[in-house]
């Protein structure tokens, strides 16, 4: 017997981000996050941009962040993370003052991801664009460990008295600061496997084009929603060239691939699948349809999108019983 585990979701549309406040654990203010970067060929939030210091970002440094460090608390409207602020003080950052004109032209170059890649590794995550093969290399402390720098890949294992307390992609060369003993065990792998990626703030997000595989213009993507507890896209409302003028179709994202070189979305499904699918009155915007958002049963009514295109909702884990 098949059971359905649904994960919470919260939907925001990009053009409606605000500054939202960052608290650790421990109940210290860490800041507050100033713009959202996502990535159009995964269709989810990359990374944050937190100002560190000061509850109204008075400060000339910003913070990346993956996004999957942090939690969203809805009923706060704010950002929790178990991260302690002394880590954060040692973070890799950018200066407020390459925004926008600098820090645009860098989300261009391919070093981009590479730099992107140190800042997972930093917080300890496995950056998702990146596929690693081959061995493990074994990392044992006595103590707390924390990872800094890297240049090749290789899984690693962090241990604290032997537990495994965190997956790192670590290298054959590797700072470590620790309280205890550290013992390190290297072996090779493969290079790893990379996904391409494109990095757009939401702040600068545009309406695209929509193009079906004839190479025509079937309509334009002009609302992006994200789901603020996965980080995932959840769906887009497309406006359809000489259709329906005065409604938008919910589109998820697996519907369509984005075209970095072009800066548009290819259409994966019929012209007749996209008219037909379910639509949302251009009429509801802005208040209506946001007010909608924040109901239990907008979460269903994506459902059913999805169900109507015949893809699993990224918020569903089906389960079968034994």
């Amino acid at each position: 017997m098949a059971v359905k585990n649904k994960a919470k979701t919260h939907f925001i549309p990009t053009s409606h981000l605000k500054l939202y406040n960052v608290v650790n654990t421990r109940g210290e203010d860490l800041g507050q996050v100033q713009n959202f970067i996502v990535d159009m060929v995964s269709a989810r939030i990359a990374y944050v941009l937190v100002a560190f210091e000061g509850f109204l970002g008075l400060t000339d440094k910003w913070i990346p962040m993956p996004f999957e460090v942090l939690t969203w608390i809805p009923e706060k409207n704010r950002f929790e993370t178990d991260i302690a602020r002394k880590v954060l003080e040692k973070a890799p950052t950018i200066s407020k003052s390459e925004w926008p004109d600098k820090f645009l032209d860098k989300l261009e170059l391919a070093e981009h991801s590479a730099w992107l890649e140190n800042i997972y590794i930093y917080y300890g995550r496995t950056p998702y664009w990146v596929e690693f093969d081959g061995e493990r290399c074994g990392v044992e402390a006595s103590g707390p460990v924390m990872m800094e720098t890297v240049t090749t890949y290789v899984n690693t294992d962090i241990r604290d008295r032997g537990n495994i307390i965190g997956v790192q992609p670590a290298a054959a060369t590797v700072k470590t600061h620790s309280v205890g003993d550290v013992k390190m065990k290297e072996m090779k792998t493969p290079a790893p496997k990379k996904m391409e990626t494109h990095f757009i703030p939401t702040s600068r997000l545009k309406t695209y084009d929509v193009i079906d595989d004839t190479g025509e213009a079937v309509g334009q993507v002009e609302r992006i929603i994200v789901d603020m507890h996965s980080g995932q896209i959840a769906y887009m409302l497309v406006g359809l060239k000489g259709h329906l003028n005065d409604r938008w179709v919910a589109v998820p994202p697996p519907a369509m691939t984005w075209q970095p070189a072009r800066n548009d979305f290819k259409l994966d499904i019929s012209r007749k699948t996209l008219l037909e699918a379910p639509t949302i009155p251009k009429a509801d915007w802005p208040d209506k349809f946001l007010a909608d958002l924040e109901k239990e049963d907008h979460a269903k009514w994506l459902e059913e999108v999805y169900n109507y295109y015949n893809y699993t909702p990224f918020w569903i884990v089906v389960e079968t019983e034994a």
